[in-house]
Order: structure tokens, then C-alpha cells, then sequence
């Protein structure tokens, strides 16, 4: 059961002030749209993993007991640490399981895949609310908050489709915002090579018995080779309001980006450059009553994108995209004597306004439900998705899930599930120099199949994960090896198989052994995939990560010094491995954590996508304040 707060109203004053917050939380959001630069168009313008076999978190709202018994491959980042990262990407980068496939440095584009998944296998939730971008898979990682809005990021590897509809087939990053404890004002400053800023400023404030957090900063650099300039703006907002009801929460986010994109969508175009804008808000409760615990939601995602093929020749070929998604959910878990049920609806509308996709819409809704629980040291789930998408046939995706605790410290897990991805609007329709579509392409689906043992002991903690997929009408992008348009297809069949497997050590351990070392971490991922013969060049589907492999350590240096050293190696498929080294020195001086960040130390050179080279060394320092 969740615990509910009530506001007690004693006397006239209080509830003056009572009314005032709620009032300030209504107009609110009104404000912030009416002020937003979304309303705009573009027309005015030319691991360091954590595995836990105890309860681990993913929703504060309902769904944290279901995967308390963890028979899923779970790895979570706590915001709580410092990690001093310059992008969302960089903070998730450090999960082995994760392929952070990035056309250039920072947030500007990232291809997140899990389990040689491709980009658009990945589901991406919000506070439990799926922000996918139904143009393409390449903006469903337009988060639109700074890193330090979110208490904890979460990552599933493999379908989940009992809860949230997430059963895609690589798996889901879940993104949960923070509620702000204290007052406080947080200020940081970073500058570094190749002109890069980063200012940002966050204010968490109390206004009667609203608790609210308001961010904004602005990113931006001159690149590191040719074309590759950024600049990012984000704005955001939170505010959480308790009352009898229970807990309400109003979330609001927007990015403004534009960036060179030297050869991101075909090798053959160097000049590419794109503009995009990103939007999101949702409004939900949190409630119980008796044994059933209630979380309505309504949210919003829009999306602009303006795309140039040659950037000094704008009317060679322009794209003008606008995407929308309006919806509302709603979870329930209803407590049994012998464990729970989840279960939850949600009804989206997407729809968009293109150039080159034309006006198009569709409805999106889905069924879900999953029951879990014990019996002794037996532990199960059983559950499934039911997708009803307009234009597609009706679809049921189950997942079974069973593991058994050999001992207070060992378990053992199993687990089968099904997938669905509906294909998005880009593939269905685009039409370029470069890319075209295919109207009558058939969802994706697969059978998944998991093994895995999890071990956990006072310092440590370690997990092993077996997994086979059997994919079929896998969508991909295509040419001839004489040609240069990519065209988009169905592959038949791919089956995919791997291991991900992780080692931590954590502080109490080290602290007896050696108090200088504050943790030691490991993660390692393989991936293998069926390839037939074909003279056929795929874009995605076959261009994959192989093995990642990361060591991660955080020391105490002399002067109260902090010093964090990852190392990274990664292997793309049919390609040479690579080694990476980031490291970071920060220390605390009162309110004041001066830090320097060098990215790539060795200045290697290697690329995480479709042969974009990546940057070299990369040398930023910064400070953060707090008051």
C-alpha cells in the first residue's frame, strides 16, 4: 500500500493558503504552454549497474512491488551519486547491456539498443508514460529534462509487456522524475574544448503545500570536425501537490536543438544539418483506497523537425515535420492474498503533419495486465499486452516468468515473452534522394526466451543472463551495394542470442580492504545474430554491437579528491574493437564540487555509428553550486 499524506486545515489562514497552491498548481501549466516556444512552427523559420534481488524501484507511483522480485534483467542509475556527465547519454552509457549508438558527441543524436536491438526496439517511458516518436525511432531519445530532474533512470533488458505496454523487443529505459525535498537554489558552469558551454541554473522551491523544481539551461559548441555544431536548449518544470486525493504531479518539459548532421542519414551527404523541437507534459494522481492502489494520467509529446540535406543549400531538399501524441492511462494494482495484479489501459492518439509523410493519423490503445507472487520460495508472474492499433490487426503478447531462491542469496530466474512494434511513420512513408519508405510493411514481432542466476552478499552482488530471440518481420533499410537509396523492407526471420553479465563490489567491502577505493564495477555483453547471405547493404537490423565490456572505479585521492576512471571496450560487428577511457576529478569545497571531466584520454579514434567518427580527447571543467 502506498502511504497518503493529508493536509490538515485548522483555521481560515491555512486554508487561504491551501486554496492559493491549488490554484497555482491549475494555472501552472497554463502558463508554461502559453510561454512555451513549442507553440511555434517552423514555418517562420527558413555501467556502473546496480543489480538488486530485493525490491528495486521503477515507478513510485504503483508498479514498484512488481519487479521487486526482480525476474527481469534490471539495471538501474541512481541520480543520487555524481556522475559530473555532460549528456543523458553519457550518465547511461556506463550500462554494459546498452548500446549508446551516437552519430556525434553528447546528447545531439543517440541510437539507444539493448541486446543488439536496433534503436526503434527500445521502448521509452516517462513516469510510466511511453514517449516513443511515432515519426522515427532517431527522436525518441529527445528527453526533454536535464539529468538532475530524475531521481533514478532504469533500464529492462527484454520485452516487459505486463506493465506499461513496454514489449519491444530489445527492452525499455524508464526515466522517473525527482520530487523536490528541500529548498534550493543549483547553479553549474562548464566550459571545455571545441567552444563547448554548458550553463544551467535549477531553482527547487515550496509554495504552501506544493513542492515545485524549475530548470533551464542552454549546451552549444562549434563541433569537433566538419559540421558537427550544436546548440541545445531545455527548459523544465515540476511541481507535486498533496491532499486528501493523495499525491498530484505536473511534469513539463521542452528542448530546442539544432545541430550539423554530417552524413547521419546517408554517407553520401556531408552538408545534412537539422532543427528540432520537443515538448512533453503530463498530469496525474496518485491514490489508494482499501487494498487498491489508482494512478490516472494524462500527457501530451510534440514534436517538430526540420531536416536540410545540404545546410548551404537549404532549397535543395527540405523536410518539414510536425508529430503530435495526446493520451491517457490509467494503472491499477488491486493487492490479492497471494500476491498482486497489475493491470492498466492506455488510449493515444498520434498524428502528424510532413512535407514528405503527408497528414497523416492514427489511434494507438492497449490492454495490459500481469499477475505476480509468491508461494514460499517460489516466485512467478503471468500477464500480457493487448495492442489495437487503427489500420493493424488486433494483437494479444503474453510474458510468463518464474524464479525460485535456492537461499537468501541466490536466485535463479526464467522467463518467455512475446513482442510488437507497429511500424513508424517515416518507414511507412518517406520519400528522399536518400531513403524510401514502404506502405505496406507488417509489425515486428518476436519470441524471446531468458535464463539467468542473481547473487547477492553483503559488499557484492552479481547477475549472469542467458537470452535467444527468435525475430521475425524485422523492418530494415536496404540498397543494393551499386546504389545509394536506402529502400525499407520486412527481413523474414533473425534469431539473436547473447549473455549480459555484471560484478559489483560495493563501498562496505572496499572500505576494510582499502578506504581509498569507494567501488569497483563490471559489465560485460555479447551479441550474436543470424545473418543470411545477401547482397543486400542493411542500414540497422545487422549493424550491431558485439561485445562491451566496462570497468568502472571510483577512488579518494589525497585532499579529499574523487577520482572516477571508466573503460570502456566496444566491438561493432565486422569491426575491430575499440578502447575507451574517460576519467573525472571533482572535490567538494563547502556548497561548491569543482570538477574536470577528460573524455576519450587516449584520444582514440573510433566511431559508434554507421562509420561517424567520434571525438577525440575531450577536456571540460566546471563547477557546481549549491544554495
Amino acid at each position: 500500500m502506498l502511504t497518503k499524506k493529508y493536509i490538515m486545515v485548522n483555521n481560515r489562514r491555512d486554508f487561504m493558503k491551501q486554496r492559493n497552491s491549488r490554484f497555482v498548481f491549475i494555472i501552472l501549466p497554463v502558463i508554461l504552454f502559453a510561454a512555451c516556444p513549442h507553440a511555434e512552427s517552423f514555418a517562420g523559420d527558413t555501467e556502473s549497474a546496480v543489480y538488486y534481488l530485493e525490491p528495486v524501484f521503477v515507478y513510485p507511483s504503483l508498479i514498484d512491488e512488481y519487479y521487486a522480485n526482480s525476474l527481469r534483467t534490471i539495471t538501474y542509475i541512481d541520480n543520487g551519486r555524481k556522475t559530473n556527465s555532460q549528456s543523458l547519454t553519457g550518465s547511461l552509457d556506463q550500462i554494459s547491456g546498452l548500446d549508446a549508438a551516437m552519430r556525434g558527441a553528447f546528447d545531439i543524436q543517440s541510437d539507444w539498443q539493448i541486446r543488439g536491438a536496433s534503436f526503434e526496439q527500445t521502448d521509452f517511458l516517462i513516469n510510466g508514460v511511453k514517449v516513443n516518436d511515432p515519426q522515427t525511432g532517431h527522436f525518441s531519445s529527445d528527453i526533454p529534462f536535464f539529468i538532475d530532474d530524475f531521481d533514478k533512470v532504469i533500464l529492462i533488458s527484454g520485452p516487459s509487456a505486463g506493465v506499461n505496454a513496454a514489449s519491444r523487443q530489445g527492452g525499455s529505459i524508464s526515466f522517473v522524475t525527482k520530487k523536490p525535498a528541500v529548498q534550493e537554489i543549483k547553479a553549474r558552469s562548464v566550459f571545455g574544448d571545441n567552444d563547448y558551454s554548458n550553463q544551467m541554473l535549477s531553482v527547487s522551491y515550496p509554495a504552501g503545500s506544493i513542492f515545485s523544481r524549475t530548470s533551464a539551461g542552454i549546451t552549444s559548441s562549434s563541433g569537433y570536425r566538419y559540421n558537427t555544431d550544436f546548440r541545445i536548449l531545455k527548459i523544465s518544470h515540476a511541481s507535486f501537490l498533496e491532499n486528501s486525493l493523495g499525491e498530484m504531479e505536473f511534469i513539463f518539459g521542452f528542448m530546442d536543438k539544432e545541430f550539423g548532421a554530417n552524413g547521419f542519414y546517408s554517407e553520401f551527404f556531408p552538408d545534412q544539418k537539422e532543427f528540432t523541437k520537443t515538448a512533453f507534459t503530463s498530469l496525474g494522481l496518485k491514490s489508494d483506497w482499501k487494498n487498491v492502489n489508482f494512478n490516472p494520467r494524462v500527457y501530451m509529446r510534440r514534436h517538430e523537425d526540420r531536416f536540410l540535406l545540404d545546410r548551404s543549400n537549404p532549397h535543395f531538399y527540405e523536410n518539414l515535420h510536425t508529430n503530435r501524441v495526446l493520451g491517457a492511462k490509467l494503472d491499477i494494482v488491486h493487492e490479492l492474498p497471494l500476491g498482486k495484479i497489475f493491470s492498466g489501459a492506455d488510449i493515444a492518439s498520434e498524428s502528424i503533419d510532413s512535407s514528405s509523410l503527408g497528414n497523416r493519423q492514427r489511434q494507438r490503445n492497449t490492454l495490459y495486465f500481469v499477475y505476480s507472487g509468491n508461494i514460499g520460495r517460489l516466485i512467478f508472474s503471468a500477464g500480457g499486452t493487448g495492442y489495437f492499433y487503427e489500420g493493424l490487426e488486433d494483437i494479444f503478447v503474453p510474458e510468463l516468468s518464474g524464479g525460485y531462491m535456492l537461499n537468501e542469496f541466490l536466485k535463479l530466474r526464467l522467463s518467455f515473452s512475446q513482442s510488437f512494434r507497429a511500424p513508424t511513420f517515416t518507414e511507412l512513408y518517406y520519400n528522399s534522394p536518400a531513403n524510401i519508405g514502404n506502405p505496406g510493411l507488417e509489425p515486428e514481432e518476436s519470441n524471446n526466451y531468458e535464463l539467468g542466476a542473481d547473487y547477492a552478499a553483503l559488499g557484492f552482488s552479481t547477475e549472469v543472463t542467458l537470452f535467444r530471440r527468435k525475430g521475425k518481420n524485422l523492418i530494415d533499410w536496404v540498397r543494393e551495394k551499386s546504389q545509394t537509396v536506402y529502400e525499407i523492407r520486412n527481413v523474414s526471420r533473425v534469431a539473436t542470442e547473447g549473455i549480459d553479465a555484471g560484478f559489483k563490489i560495493h563501498p562496505e567491502s572496499l572500505n576494510e580492504f582499502n578506504p581509498s577505493l569507494k567501488e569497483i564495477s563490471f559489465g560485460y555483453s555479447y551479441v550474436r545474430r543470424s545473418r543470411q547471405e545477401s547482397e543486400l547493404v542493411s542500414k540497422y537490423v545487422f549493424d550491431y554491437l558485439k561485445h562491451k565490456f566496462v570497468l568502472a572505479g571510483e577512488f579518494l585521492l589525497p585532499h579529499s579528491i574523487s577520482s572516477k576512471v571508466q573503460t570502456q571496450y566496444l566491438q561493432r560487428i565486422d569491426m575491430s574493437g575499440d578502447f575507451i577511457v574517460n576519467t573525472t576529478f571533482s572535490k567538494e569545497i563547502k556548497s561548491y564540487n569543482v570538477f574536470i571531466n577528460i573524455d576519450n584520454l587516449f584520444n582514440h579514434g573510433y566511431s559508434r555509428k554507421a562509420n561517424i567518427p567520434m571525438p577525440g580527447r575531450w577536456i571540460f571543467t566546471g563547477v557546481e553550486i549549491k544554495w
